[in-house]
């Protein structure tokens, strides 16, 4: 059997997603039918070509499947423990150790901690406090235990995964720390914390601008919280995020850097070699323990091994290596992006570019050639990557990593220099050049197409395109090496064929395509069910409706309360995109509260807006001004609604503004928010805003003898505060059901426990987002409701 380590690692792989993605059962019964499956296939074709032969052998499928069955096993265990073994457990007391400083705030540091107690032994925690502490410390601390949360929303952040995926069980806020002494038992992690702290003194002792500190600590150790929000952004806008994670670039200069000065030594150069793979794997701990510096310490130190040993050394081999050991230390890195992306691009690097034929007159033409084979390979391959979990895509990223190759490797020589040795001149030459490389990303940053939102794509789409990818290149690998293999000849000469049937049908094929689109059109228009989204974005509202056309309706945006989270880029926008809305017919905005209209001015730079939906204002507000303002500028129609106004949707669903009236009965933002039902055949629902008694009572006083604001679903009103949802307003309304946004642990008090206990004496069933997440709510043509709660 040929690549044993590649064959064990696809079958570590396939455990762990089985483990992960599937119920045990059947985990285990799919992978046992699928086992049979191909040895009864490596039976039927015995003879077949080499490919099926491959796939098709008893030892490589008893291999796959030894390997996926105990990576299975594994990641359930571990699956079990992480739901199970916090659970409720509400305040706790451990002796522990600190492991690693996260970050240091201005209210609070956090750090890894490991648990020393019998009950939760090596555990890791994340330990909130005001004290100072360091790493080695030994200390005994009670706090409240927060478990992790999940994704809220369709697809959204899953912070507890992210958590898994550093091995950490959850969050610790310390009321009482107890230093009890110091531990320094890991030599490699005592002398990377010692390595790392000299890095960091050094560094803010020699450059004043903090931007460029951050940027030189990321570029040297992977540390990046110095650089401000906005650099950050630059730098992912521009596609030069890369920098900053240490990887393959950082360890060959490193490697390389090590071997000149054993050189000059004259140290022998296998023990140079054994003296290498020792220092890269306390760099593993220097630089943070990332994947992707892990993935190149892994790969280059078998590469220095197999030199050691005289043996030739395989890349695949490398490659499947370093993902086997990651994985077998811990199997949730599988979910983590940087995982994915380390090992995505230098696959894509590997597999496309060696396609690229050289120039063999000039080396400079080469040397953009290599740039930009290198970039476009990499991103090529962990282009679905990013969509899925960015939603972005970059035109500009071969102008930036054009500019910044030649900068970047002296950065890295000058800063490990100057680390050693503190001297101002080199830290006057690498003030230049890191101010240059945020001057590039700022430019680039700052071009058209450097960042195009688009939607997250399907699991069947991304697999389609890794097929189409892998298909052309191995196609054209082919025919540059020219391989004479039977198989081969076939696929190119089933290719050439292909092409000249569209050639000679390109008529048909058209007219095919065409035929095809009006299907797919036709099928779009065909009525489905209403769909009612009422998103969680914490203490305020947002809801997308998709009406049973397709008409996609906004409302509310949901927003920052104190400027410290960016609700409408973290989640609005997210949000909208992996439920693939580009475009938005109506967005209503139900008054100009902070946590109702923030997160628009996220949405309204990506997502075309048809018409915005506002009223009368009794006050202009500061984020009125500046969302007026950019719908202009974006030259979205702008509608103010009135009372006895009615907005036709489609044919079956519009919507009846109920309020405020055109000469405004109250003086506040609150009780003049939009109130409007959404009526769809015999089905409605009440969005009410955030307003309080008084506009109640008069909603009362005024539709008393009509059924106006009757409705199935009432949103309740100001997040289910006291001032809102009286025993009379509710009476009139008489619904079923009632959703309200609200943060969880808020501050506010919300939703009050009176409000809550006059719904329930109303035989309401009530959904919150605080405790159910997301609420979907589906309504077919005969008026039967639907509800599904995220969590």
């Amino acid at each position: 059997m040929k690549r044993p380590i590649l064959i064990i690692t696809l079958g570590y792989i396939i455990g762990i997603i089985y483990g992960l993605y599937f119920e045990k059962s059947i985990a285990f019964y799919s992978i046992s039918i699928v086992f049979l499956f191909l040895i009864l296939l490596a039976k039927k074709y015995k003879n077949c070509n080499r490919y099926i032969k491959i796939f098709a052998s008893k030892k490589i499928i008893i291999t796959i499947f030894v390997s996926a069955f105990i990576s299975c096993i594994i990641t359930n265990i571990l699956e079990y423990n992480y739901e199970n073994k916090y659970k409720n457990v509400l305040e706790i007391k451990v002796i522990a150790t600190i492991k690693k400083i996260n970050k240091k705030e201005e209210n609070y540091n956090q750090y890894l901690i490991k648990v020393k107690d019998k009950k939760f032994k090596n555990d890791y925690l994340l330990l909130n406090t005001n004290q100072e502490l360091n790493y080695g410390d030994i200390i005994e601390v009670y706090g409240e235990f927060k478990e992790p949360s999940t994704s809220r929303n369709y697809k959204g952040y899953d912070y507890k995964q992210y958590l898994k995926s550093i091995k950490v069980y959850g969050t610790v806020n310390a009321k009482n720390i107890k230093l009890i002494g110091k531990n320094y038992s890991n030599i490699l992690e005592s002398l990377a914390s010692i390595i790392q702290e000299h890095i960091k003194i050094t560094i803010q002792n020699n450059i004043t601008n903090k931007d460029n500190i951050g940027l030189l600590m990321g570029i040297l150790i992977g540390n990046d919280e110095l650089l401000s929000e906005e650099a950050k952004d630059n730098f992912r806008n521009s596609s030069l995020s890369h920098i900053m994670a240490v990887s393959g670039l950082h360890v060959t200069f490193v490697a390389l850097g090590l071997q000149k000065a054993l050189e000059l030594l004259k140290i022998p150069k296998r023990i140079s070699k054994i003296f290498i793979i020792i220092f890269l794997t306390l760099f593993i701990y220097i630089s943070g323990q990332g994947t992707s510096v892990k993935r190149a310490c892994i790969m280059m130190s078998i590469y220095l091994g197999a030199d050691i040993l005289y043996r030739k050394n395989s890349t695949i081999n490398s490659i499947s290596l370093a993902v086997l050991l990651i994985l077998l230390e811990n199997p949730y890195s599988i979910t983590d992006i940087s995982f994915l992306l380390s090992f995505g691009g230098t696959i894509g690097i590997i597999y496309i570019s060696t396609i690229m034929q050289r120039n063999k007159k000039s080396k400079v033409i080469n040397y953009i050639k290599e740039t930009i084979n290198v970039c476009v390979s990499a991103q090529i391959f962990i282009l679905p990557i990013l969509i899925i979990y960015f939603n972005n895509i970059s035109l500009t990223f071969i102008i930036s990593n054009i500019l910044i190759s030649p900068i970047i490797g002296i950065v890295i020589i000058l800063g490990f220099i100057s680390v050693i040795i503190p001297f101002k001149p080199l830290f006057f030459i690498l003030n230049i050049f890191l101010s240059i490389i945020i001057n590039i990303s700022k430019f680039v940053s700052s071009l058209p197409f450097s960042n195009i939102k688009v939607i997250t794509p399907n699991i069947g789409t991304v697999v389609i395109y890794y097929i189409f990818v892998i298909a052309i290149v191995y196609i054209k690998r082919i025919k540059l090496k020219d391989e004479k293999r039977v198989t081969e000849i076939k696929i190119l000469n089933n290719y050439s064929k292909i092409l000249l049937i569209i050639k000679n049908n390109k008529k048909k094929i058209i007219s095919a395509i065409l035929i095809l689109s009006l299907i797919l059109n036709t099928y779009n228009i065909i009525p489905k069910s209403l769909k009612i989204h009422f998103i969680d974005v914490g203490q305020g509202d947002a809801c997308l409706i998709d009406t049973t056309y397709g008409k996609k309706i906004l409302i509310d945006t949901g927003g920052s309360t104190d400027g410290t989270y960016d609700v409408g880029k973290n989640i609005t926008l997210p949000y909208l995109l992996d439920r693939k809305v580009l475009k938005l017919d109506y967005v209503i905005i139900s008054h100009f509260d902070s946590d109702h209209c923030d997160g628009l001015t996220e949405v309204i730079k990506y997502i075309k807006i048809k018409n915005l939906i506002i009223s009368k204002q009794s006050e202009i507000s500061y984020e009125y001004t500046k969302l007026i303002n950019m719908a202009k500028q974006k030259n979205i129609k702008i509608l103010i609604v009135k009372a006895g106004d009615k907005i036709q949707l489609d044919k079956e669903t519009y919507i009846n503004i109920i309020s405020p009236e055109d000469n405004l009965k109250f003086n506040d933002l609150n009780n003049n928010s939009i109130v409007f039902s959404l009526k769809y055949r015999k089905f409605s629902i009440l969005f009410t805003g955030d307003i309080e008694r008084e506009a109640e009572e008069y909603l009362i006083k005024k539709y008393k003898k009509t059924n106006i604001l009757k409705a199935d679903i009432l949103k309740v009103a100001h997040h289910g505060s006291k001032s809102s949802s009286t025993q009379e307003f509710l009476k009139e309304i008489n619904p079923k059901i009632a959703l309200i946004g609200v943060g969880a642990d808020n501050n506010f008090g919300h939703p009050n426990f009176e409000v809550i206990d006059r719904l329930k004496n109303y035989d309401v069933k009530i959904y919150r987002t605080d405790e159910c997440g997301e609420i979907s709510i589906i309504i077919n043509k005969y008026g039967t409701i639907k509800i599904k709660k995220h969590i």
